[in-house]
């Protein structure tokens, strides 16, 4: 029901979008705290699979503002060359930093801390997550295998789960000044 509110669409056909989703694996609905990992390798050997990883990026904000049309408003004064440029660079500084064994929570944090003030909300982050599985079966197709699929969901719940730790501790320390 909070879906179909932010997304204005009806809640028949949300529930039965997300259903389709959760049954082909794109999305989770589980909402317990599990143990969460990155298969580094299948993120490095997904993400080498990319054609053309400008068009990636166009594909997934495509792919977002198709799905969820009210994202738009957060993205009015974008740079989109720099845009598609800095989701790339993103997740391979994240699959870097994975395979390097390096401490990626206060470089998440501060990332959700900047998209906090961007105005993204916790209920954004399962659509940015979706959209971006769907991303990689769009551009990979049969390349993409479930392991792959397995992989970024766990890793983008992993990511989301601190960037919204961070945008809560941004959220206390500004309530704090």
């Amino acid at each position: 029901m909070r879906i179909a509110e932010l997304l204005n669409r009806p809640s028949d056909l949300v529930s039965e979008i997300s259903q389709s989703l959760a049954v082909s694996g794109y999305i989770s609905l589980v909402i317990a705290r599990k143990e969460l990992y990155m298969d580094v390798l299948q993120l490095k050997l997904s993400f080498e699979l990319i054609p053309d990883r400008p068009i990636f990026a166009k594909t997934f904000y495509s792919i977002l503002f198709s799905t969820f049309p009210d994202a738009r408003a957060l993205f009015a004064n974008t740079d989109w060359d720099r845009q598609y440029s800095s989701l790339m660079a993103t997740l391979a500084a994240v699959i870097a930093g994975v395979e390097a064994g390096d401490n990626l929570t206060p470089t998440l944090h501060k990332l959700g801390a900047r998209h906090k003030r961007y105005g993204a909300a916790a209920e954004h982050y399962p659509v940015v997550g979706s959209c971006l599985i769907a991303t990689f079966h769009q551009t990979l197709k049969d390349q993409f295998t479930p392991q792959m699929q397995d992989s970024w969901a766990s890793a983008f719940e992993l990511i989301s789960n601190e960037m919204l730790d961070g945008a809560a501790k941004e959220k206390e320390a500004a309530e704090d000044r």
